[in-house]
């Protein structure tokens, strides 16, 4: 021992010391090692590195991170135990236990903004943020759905899906999770996930011999569903459709010349049957005049879409025992047909189509000038057309008749408004068919209507208070007290139309948000667009002069001008 030693330290043999020297910087070159193979592995060697392997790498570095810390604070124990009882080292040990105290009060702050995470969209229209009915279905879902998506990050589009799917994993919590994955810089996690997926779908994600970057594949108790879309429309459907069970069924009249649902033609209907289906609704064609028994008793809802000759008594008696017994129904009359079904709905319900063809006296609210193309931008406050008012969405009802809802409506029915033309609106009446005649004549305010006038309607009948009177044929469906009878009537056949329901303005998410309603998929009212507002201030010449000599040349002059009067001071 030298006299200078401390008596508390033995010494050591040299060969000791050296060897523990040697295990220490053994360490950290070991760490040096890890860290540098973890981050530059799966960047160029990406067939051996895969993103487990890479995990596993960086683990061991900070072990041995660790090691190398705690083995050289062993070997310098006696210049810290020395530093530590000098008056200057208690200053510095203090010093640090604050800071670590500090980083220690960061960090917990950080974790519980990592558990306990919040978010707030300041945006005008909640640009950034999830509508309430997908948010309620996130919550709702009835088990774990994990979300996988093919994607690269350069690609503008994919990643704006990328971050949509991430507000459906924030909104969901523990229910839904989601993953990207790059397959160009991993694509052995890629493949992984492609060879677990059934054989049927496998051929969903690849196109030859490469993976189609965009493919998003959706996984509920071991079943995998495409997702196709790319707007929360079409990602809330796909997640309703995976976690249902059973699937609805809505049947298409036909027999009098309605709109085909399967054609893709303008006045057909494929636009919107195609959106029905990816909200899992199944679509089948229906003659009416071919049931014995009325309408079939699995019909979630049951749609005539512009019909063009007479329903038999006997139909129309079914379609009375089916509204009156929990059914549904959407109805959209032509103007230029007598089909009966105006009379039925006034009959039954006290809602009476009126005779009429509205004209729009507002040019704003046309499409392209057209009085007979009247565009809707105000909705009455109903479940259907909620979501239009908050954004505005127009829609249009071209060669429309209007209706009526009657002072006093039968026991059990209630009616409301759906849409509603301008105040200075008409509707031109005619006895027999509407001719060009009645269009160009002036208003008679004894004969014709005078806005606003409704050009939809909802009906609701309460199915607790069936109608008594006995029905014409058919057997009686039993009542269905759970729901309520519904329809929605609508006077223009071709306001869903192929040729309106693929523009611009709302009529497809307007057909669907009635049949949401009809059906009791209240969850399902169709989730409309966020639209994004270019706000810009028009300034007039003598404005943009002044702007201009205020910002661009005033500043520079009067720096110029104080830096000449500190020089001449300064002289």
């Amino acid at each position: 021992m030298t006299p200078n030693e401390p008596k508390n330290f033995q010494s050591q043999p040299a060969s000791t010391n050296r060897t523990f020297d040697l295990t220490v910087n053994a360490m950290g070159v070991l760490a040096i090692l890890c860290m540098a193979s973890a981050f530059i592995g799966p960047r160029y060697f990406d067939k051996f590195f895969t993103d487990t392997v890479a995990g596993d790498i960086r683990w061991a570095g900070w072990i041995f991170i660790g090691l190398y810390v705690l083995g050289s604070v062993w070997q310098s124990r006696q210049w810290l135990w020395g530093t530590a009882k000098s008056e200057r080292g208690q200053s510095g040990i203090n010093l640090i236990l604050q800071i670590a105290l500090a980083l220690v009060l960061v960090g917990f702050v950080d974790y519980l903004g990592t558990r306990h995470h919040v978010r707030w969209d300041l945006t005008e229209n909640h640009q950034y943020s999830l509508s309430q009915q997908t948010i309620k279905i996130l919550k709702d879902l009835p088990g774990k759905v994990s979300v996988t998506m093919f994607s690269n990050p350069v690609d503008r589009s994919s990643q704006n899906t990328v971050d949509l799917w991430q507000e459906y994993a924030y909104a969901g919590g523990d229910k839904l999770s989601f993953r990207a994955i790059d397959p160009d810089r991993h694509p052995q996690d890629a493949l992984k996930f492609i060879q677990s997926l059934p054989k049927d779908q496998q051929s969903k994600v690849m196109n030859g011999d490469s993976i189609r970057l965009g493919t998003i594949m959706l996984e509920y108790q071991g079943r995998v569903t495409p997702v196709t879309g790319y707007n929360e429309q079409d990602f809330t459907s796909a997640l309703l459709k995976a976690t249902e069970t059973q699937q609805k069924v809505i049947y298409w009249l036909e027999g009098h010349g309605e709109a085909d649902p399967a054609s893709y033609q303008g006045q057909g209907m494929s636009q919107v049957e195609s959106a029905l289906e990816k909200q899992n609704y199944k679509i089948d064609k229906l003659p009416l005049y071919t049931e014995k028994t009325g309408v079939p008793a699995d019909a979630a809802a049951v749609v005539i879409a512009g019909p063009q000759t007479p329903y038999s008594p006997t139909e129309l008696a079914d379609l009375t025992s089916y509204v009156k017994h929990g059914g549904h129904v959407y109805l959209a009359l032509r103007y230029d047909a007598r089909t009966d079904l105006g009379t039925w709905l006034d009959q039954n319900f006290g809602v009476n189509a009126d005779r009429d063809l509205v004209l729009e006296m507002n040019p704003a609210l046309t499409v392209q000038f057209n009085p007979t193309n009247p565009a809707v931008v105000k909705y009455p406050f109903h479940d259907i057309t909620q979501s239009f008012q908050n954004y505005r969405i127009a829609t249009v009802f071209p060669m429309t008749r209007s209706f009526t809802i009657g002072v006093k409506l039968p026991d059990g029915v209630t009616a409301s408004p759906l849409a509603q033309s301008s105040p200075m609106s008409q509707g031109r009446m005619s006895a027999g068919p509407i001719k060009a005649a009645d269009l160009t004549r002036p208003f008679d305010p004894t004969k014709d209507l005078k806005g606003p006038l409704d050009l939809a309607v909802a009906i609701t009948v309460d199915t607790k208070n069936p109608n008594p009177a006995p029905v014409a044929s058919g057997s009686v469906q039993p009542v269905n007290t759970d729901f309520m009878g519904r329809v929605v009537a609508v006077g223009s056949p071709f306001f869903a139309e192929n040729q309106l329901a693929q523009s611009n303005f709302g009529n497809s998410d307007f057909f669907l948000s009635a049949m949401n309603w009809l059906t009791e998929d209240r969850d399902l009212i169709s989730i409309p667009p966020k639209a994004t507002e270019t706000r810009t201030v028009d300034l007039l010449g003598g404005t943009q002069q002044k702007v201009f000599y205020g910002s661009v040349l005033a500043p520079p002059l009067v720096l110029l001008f104080l830096a000449g009067l500190v020089f001449w001071r300064r002289r």
